[in-house]
């Protein structure tokens, strides 16, 4: 696989070269040039909530602005063009997940597991045609995949 280092930015210049996984340092990043499943950029946050009214309340207090979307299932509020989701759980402290967008979340869960990852949840239509799933990667962090028929960057 062909990466492309890129240094930190030291005023307006960077440095560019080649490396392998093992050679990219914390002052640098690793970038995949032909990726097997591009993504589309990020497109939700979703954090897991044990109550599920305080944490929409601080959220509606912290934003300025109550959510769009209110069901006992799910809280969501647009936030400068992104969804910030909030779902219930019995898990305190549980970490939030990040969507990135597909085209296509089966195709893009398919491709995660070749490359090692597990499938943590599969791909399922969660209304509206939006499709998530969600998979762990090598790494141990979940990496959740989203298709929205709906979302248009701001």
């Amino acid at each position: 696989m062909t990466l492309l280092w890129v240094a930190p930015a030291s005023g307006r210049r960077r440095s560019e070269r080649r490396c392998d996984l093992d050679q990219n340092r914390v002052t640098g990043f690793c970038y995949v040039e032909h990726m097997s499943t591009p993504l589309r950029g990020l497109r939700t946050l979703i954090y897991p909530a044990s109550d599920l009214a305080a944490a929409k309340a601080w959220w509606t207090d912290y934003l300025g602005f109550p959510p769009y979307f209110d069901e006992p299932f799910y809280v969501g509020f647009e936030v400068a063009g992104y969804e910030l989701g909030l779902v219930p759980t019995d898990q305190t402290g549980a970490s939030p997940t990040t969507y990135w967008g597909v085209d296509d979340v089966a195709q893009a869960v398919e491709d995660a597991e070749a490359n090692g990852a597990v499938l943590l949840e599969a791909p399922q239509d969660v209304g509206d045609g939006i499709i998530v799933a969600s998979v762990e990667n090598p790494s141990g962090h979940v990496v959740g995949l989203i298709y929205n028929p709906h979302f248009v960057a701001k």
